[in-house]
């Protein structure tokens, strides 16, 4: 089989961080995406390391071979950054300086991001609730032509990849906050089974939020 959907691997680090950085970073990200400190600090910090981290997970889709798309979720939202600054605080501290001594404005999307170490207080969420957090799938695997091409969803494999770590970690139920101007991945959320249950600002921009309850196996 061409696509195989999995755990990212040591050797996969960068090739996410590239994904991650290309669609959430300067060129094509907004507000204070934690993207926009660089893709070296994305490799090295965000996802270098926090291999270790239980609280999380990332996903990566492979087509022949070679990663054409990636997904990271948190299983718990309220303890993962703090894993990172009680663990990782060497690492992070070290990519961190070298990203603001290259560009001392940088700090406002670091501080844009204290929602998610101080954690989410939503009503819209529950306290257990799964954080669906970034998604990105290469524009030529996500095309109608490929899947039809092909009999293959990626998006929809990644899907159920996820579900079902989480279904095996005890999570009822995910939530996802994408921007109300991203038509294609509110698209997928609805075909995804979620339910938008309402908006509010994160990273400086207004987002929409759905949540989906996971059925037993």
């Amino acid at each position: 089989m061409k696509l195989e959907v999995g755990a990212m691997q040591p050797q996969e680090v960068s090739d996410v961080a590239r994904l991650h950085y290309r669609w959430f970073g300067p060129e094509l990200g907004r507000g204070s995406s934690l993207a926009m400190l660089g893709e070296d600090w994305l490799a090295d910090a965000f996802y270098g390391a926090n291999r270790e981290n239980p609280h999380q997970a990332v996903q990566v889709a492979r087509w022949e071979g070679r990663v054409i798309a990636f997904m990271h979720y948190a299983i718990d939202r309220r303890r993962i950054a703090r894993w990172t600054l009680a663990h990782a605080w060497p690492a992070l501290l070290r990519c961190t300086l070298r990203s603001l001594a290259r560009d001392p404005r940088l700090l406002r999307h670091l501080l844009g991001n204290l929602t998610y170490v101080r954690g989410e207080n939503l009503t819209c969420i529950e306290e257990g609730d799964a954080h669906w957090t970034l998604f990105a799938v290469e524009p030529q695997f996500r095309s109608k032509e490929f899947e039809l091409a092909h009999g293959t969803w990626v998006a929809g494999a990644m899907l159920e990849v996820m579900e079902a770590d989480m279904r095996a970690r005890g999570v009822r139920a995910w939530y996802a906050a994408p921007a109300p101007d991203n038509p294609p991945i509110n698209r997928f959320m609805e075909r995804a089974g979620a339910i938008r249950v309402g908006k509010a600002k994160a990273q400086g921009i207004e987002l929409l939020y759905w949540r989906k309850i996971l059925r037993a196996a």
